[in-house]
């Protein structure tokens, strides 16, 4: 139970770590499901997008990278059926917003998109973890030559 507070704390104490990548990831996720098969080159620019506010994610909150990253994802599926409900009215789709919503909910869940957010973004801060943990090569060599003088 300490752990779940604690990560709760993390998520409260950097909300700009998962929130802000979770607006461009919900908008891209958006037009993937928007855009037609023939605008192929735009989805491969929208899934790109994607990744990389899961990856950004997972960098910034290099504590619990998985979690930020996670985060962004549940936040963004939530923003995306938002939107795809607000535009459900304005596109005259014939579904109810409540359905767009659930809809997009169960797609996301389905596919497993958290659980492969939470995996990129584990990634992403492990990554990080592994360059910040890595001596720099020049700073022995500065030492040393300061010692010469």
């Amino acid at each position: 139970m300490r752990s779940v507070v604690a990560w709760f704390y993390l998520l409260g104490h950097n909300p700009r770590g998962w929130l802000l990548p979770a607006i461009p990831w919900s908008i891209a996720q958006a037009l993937i499901l928007l855009l037609s098969q023939e605008a192929g080159l735009l989805q491969t620019v929208c899934v790109m997008v994607s990744v990389v506010c899961i990856l950004a994610a997972g960098w910034i909150g290099w504590q619990k990278p998985w979690l930020f990253a996670l985060a962004t994802a549940i936040v963004g599926t939530l923003l995306q059926g938002l939107y795809l409900a607000v535009l459900a009215n304005s596109i005259g789709a014939g579904l109810s917003p409540v359905a767009w919503f659930s809809g997009v909910v169960l797609l996301q869940v389905s596919q497993a998109q958290w659980l492969l957010a939470a995996f990129v973004g584990w990634y992403a801060g492990y990554f990080r973890r592994r360059l910040a943990s890595q001596p720099r090569r020049d700073q022995g060599r500065r030492v040393q030559g300061r010692a010469r003088r």
